[in-house]
C-alpha cells in the first residue's frame, strides 16, 4: 500500500509504502525504504497523491503522482502529473525517481490483440470448431451452444518459458449442460499439452486444469465472490515462472498450481457458452523481471540483482555453471538472500562481471556508491562503460562479515548522457554486491561566514526565527529551527562553528549531509524532522549525534558538562561512512561513529539547527 504524508501544499509532501499479507489490515511501514518519493527542492517539489498502474508489458508497475507548482487565484493547488517506474528486489520496492529528464517509453507486450478489424485473421487458428466472429471491430465472439466440446481460438504467437498473459471476457449466454464455462488457454502446444482457466457461472467459480503429455491433471476449483456478475467484463491473468502458474481473476490471486509445461501459445475457449472476448496479450516478463532490462535513471540507485538479461558473455560472466545461492534468477549468477531485505549477488570471483542498463541524465562528473560486503582483504573492483575504464581500480575494504555491508563511494567519474550499459568487474578477490547509487559530483569549496555583513548571505532559512546582529547568527529558540547552505552533492567535508547556548534546555548544533529540507512548522504540521541528514548537537549535559530521515534516530552521545552563555567550538568531519564530532578539543573527537546502515547518507549540504533553545553561532566554516 502506498500512501501520502503531511500537507498537500507542503514541498515535503511525500510518498511512503507499507506491506501486509492481508489486503485490508496489518500493514507495516517499510521504514528502510521510506520515503520512496520525496523532493523539496529543484524542478519538482511536493510529490504525492499517487497511484500504481500496471504498464502495457503486463509486468512493470508505474507510479503516477503529482508535483506542486503553486496556487490558482482562488487558492487551489496547481499540480502536474509525473510517472516513474517501480522495481522490486524481493519484498523491497524502489521507485526509479523522481525523474525530471526524458526516460524511455514504457515497453509494449510481446504480443497483443484488440480485435480492431472485421475478421479474426491469420494470426489465430481454430481448434474444435464453434461459431466465431468479430463484432464491431472491437471484440471476438463465439456463440455456439449445445456442445460440451472445447471450442478454441489459438494464437500463432507463442510465449517464452516464463511469461505473463492477460485475457478479458464476458458471458452473453450459457447452455443447459452440467457445466457450461468459458475462459483462456495458455502454454498451449497441442491438444496433449496445455492449461486452461475458465469461469463457470453455474458453480460461481474459477476452474483450472492442465493436460501434460496427453494426461489430464486433476481439476482445481476456486470460488468467486457472491454476486459475481458474469455478464460484465472480467480479466484472467496468468503468471508463469518455471513450473509455477499463478492465476488471478480481476486481480484476485485465486490459485497457484504447478505443472510440467513450458511456454506456448495462448487463446480463448468456450464449452456450451456464448461469450465475448476482448484484449489479449502476453509478455515474456514475469514477477518483476522487467527491471532487468529497464534503463535505470542516473542519478539513481541500481540493485545488483537487476543486471541485464542475455546470459553468459552478454549480461554477465560467471565462473560457475549454476546459481550457487539458488535465489531470484535462474541463470548462472550467484544470488543469495540479503538480511537487509531482498537479494544480493554473492560469491563474486576474480574476473567475473555484471552489466547494467542505465539512462544517464546529462554528461558530466558523478559519484558512485557501491554497497559491498566481504571478509577478505585486497578485494578490487572496477566500473566500465564499454571499453572506457570509469573508475580505475577500486579498493573494497574487509567489512568484517558477509552480512556486514558497507557503502564505498568513488568520486568524480565521467558519465555520458543517454542510454548506456555499465559493467561492474570483480578484478581481484571476492565480495558480495547489493547495489550501486549514482549522484552528481560537486567539489567542496572553502566557505567561511563570520556574519559580519549583517545579512545571512547564501543561507536558506527553513523554519524558526533567524537573524544576524553583532557579527553573529541567532536562532530565537522557542521552537525548532534549521538553516542550510551549500550543495546536495557535497560528499566528504569538515564543518566548524562556534556555538553559544543562550538558555538551559533544548539543543543546538551542526547539520551535515542534509538533503530535502522543508519547513516543518508551516501549515500547522509541527514536525521537527523535515530533513534527510545528520545532526551533531550539544546540550548542557553532553554531545550527541542523530539522523533525520523524515523521522528521528538517535545514534550516539557522550556526557559532557557544557555551560550556557559560553562559546563552544564544534567541528564535524564526514569522510566516507565515518562521522567525527569535536567539541572544545579539536584534536580528539568526542564522537567517532560509522554509519554503514542501508539508510546511510553519503552526500548533502551543511547547516545549523536548534531545538527549543535560543542560540548564537559564529565563525562558520566548510572545507574539503
Amino acid at each position: 500500500m502506498t500512501y501520502t504524508g503531511n500537507h498537500v501544499h507542503s514541498p515535503a509532501y511525500r510518498i511512503d509504502y507499507a506491506v501486509s499479507s492481508n489486503p485490508l489490515t496489518g500493514f507495516v511501514p517499510a521504514s528502510k525504504q521510506n520515503p520512496v518519493v520525496l523532493s523539496t527542492e529543484g524542478p519538482t517539489i511536493g510529490l504525492g497523491h499517487n497511484g500504481l498502474v500496471t504498464g502495457p508489458d503486463l509486468d512493470t508497475l508505474y507510479m503516477f503522482y503529482h508535483n506542486w507548482k503553486g496556487y490558482t487565484p482562488e487558492g487551489w493547488p496547481i499540480r502536474s502529473i509525473n510517472m516513474d517506474r517501480v522495481v522490486w528486489n524481493g519484498d523491497k520496492m524502489h521507485v526509479l525517481g523522481p525523474t525530471t529528464t526524458s526516460q524511455p517509453n514504457p515497453d509494449m507486450p510481446d504480443f497483443y490483440d484488440r480485435f480492431n478489424r472485421t475478421a479474426i485473421g491469420s494470426d489465430w487458428y481454430n481448434v474444435n470448431g464453434g461459431h466465431w466472429g468479430i463484432y464491431n471491430q472491437e471484440l471476438m465472439w463465439q456463440d455456439s451452444l449445445g456442445s460440451t466440446a472445447a471450442h478454441k481460438q489459438i494464437t500463432n504467437a507463442a510465449t517464452d518459458a516464463n511469461y505473463t498473459a492477460e485475457f478479458h471476457m464476458k458471458q452473453m449466454n450459457r447452455g443447459t449442460s452440467a457445466s457450461p464455462r468459458y475462459g483462456a488457454t495458455f502454454s498451449y502446444i497441442n491438444e496433449d499439452n496445455y492449461g486452461v482457466a475458465m469461469l463457470n457461472e453455474l458453480h460461481n467459480r474459477l476452474e483450472v486444469n492442465f493436460v501434460v503429455n496427453g494426461v489430464p491433471q486433476e481439476w482445481v476449483y476456486a470460488s468467486l465472490p457472491s454476486g459475481f456478475d458474469y455478464s460484465k467484463w472480467h480479466s484472467i491473468r496468468v503468471e508463469k515462472l518455471a513450473n509455477e502458474f499463478r492465476i488471478y481473476v480481476d486481480q484476485m490471486l485465486k490459485t497457484v498450481q504447478n505443472a510440467n509445461l513450458g511456454g506456448g501459445q495462448v487463446g480463448y475457449l468456450t464449452e456450451d457458452t456464448h461469450a465475448d472476448f476482448a484484449y489479449v496479450a502476453f509478455s515474456n516478463k514475469v514477477d518483476g523481471s522487467n527491471a532487468w532490462d529497464a534503463y535505470k535513471p542516473v542519478p539513481g540507485k541500481v540493485e545488483a540483482v537487476h543486471y541485464m538479461s542475455g546470459g553468459e558473455g552478454i549480461a554477465y560472466h560467471d565462473t560457475t555453471v549454476n546459481n550457487l545461492g539458488g535465489e531470484y534468477r535462474k541463470d548462472a549468477v550467484d544470488i543469495r538472500v540479503n538480511p537487509e531485505g531482498g537479494y544480493s549477488v554473492g560469491w563474486n570471483q576474480s574476473g567475473e562481471w555484471l552489466k547494467y542498463k542505465v539512462n544517464v541524465a546529462s554528461t558530466g562528473m558523478y559519484d558512485v556508491t557501491f554497497r559491498m560486503a566481504t571478509t577478505m582483504n585486497g578485494v578490487q573492483i572496477r566500473l566500465w562503460d564499454g571499453a572506457v575504464d570509469l573508475t580505475g581500480i577500486v579498493q573494497i575494504p574487509n567489512t568484517g562479515g558477509w552480512d556486514e555491508w558497507r557503502p564505498i563511494t568513488v568520486k568524480n567519474i565521467p558519465l555520458t548522457q543517454g542510454l548506456r550499459e555499465l559493467r561492474v568487474e570483480f578484478v581481484t578477490g571476492e565480495a558480495d554486491f547489493a547495489s550501486m547509487e549514482f549522484r552528481h559530483h560537486a567539489s567542496v569549496p572553502h566557505l567561511t561566514d563570520n556574519f559580519d555583513g549583517g545579512k545571512s548571505g547564501e543561507w536558506k532559512q527553513w523554519e524558526g526565527s533567524w537573524s544576524v546582529s553583532d557579527g553573529q547568527y541567532h536562532s530565537a529558540g522557542s521552537t525548532f529551527a534549521k538553516t542550510t547552505i551549500g550543495n546536495d552533492h557535497w560528499a566528504d567535508y569538515t564543518v566548524e562553528a562556534d556555538i553559544r547556548m543562550n538558555e538551559v534546555g533544548g539543543d543546538s548544533g551542526i547539520i551535515v549531509r542534509g538533503t530535502n529540507p522543508a519547513n516543518g512548522l508551516e501549515l500547522g504540521q509541527g514536525n521537527a524532522d523535515f530533513l534527510q541528514g545528520y545532526y551533531a548537537y550539544i546540550k548542557t549535559d553532553g554531545v550527541y549525534l542523530g539522523k533525520q530521515n523524515y523521522n528521528w534516530s538517535p545514534l550516539t552521545g557522550v556526557n559532557l558538562a557544557l555551560s550556557t552563555g559560553t562559546w563552544h567550538k564544534m567541528k564535524v568531519v564526514v569522510q566516507g561512512t565515518n562521522i567525527k564530532v569535536y567539541v572544545g578539543d579539536m584534536n580528539v573527537p568526542k564522537i567517532d561513529y560509522n554509519d554503514n546502515s542501508e539508510t546511510a547518507f553519503t552526500h548533502g549540504k551543511a547547516g545549523l539547527r536548534t531545538a527549543h533553545q535560543s542560540t548564537s553561532f559564529d565563525n562558520f566554516t566548510v572545507y574539503p
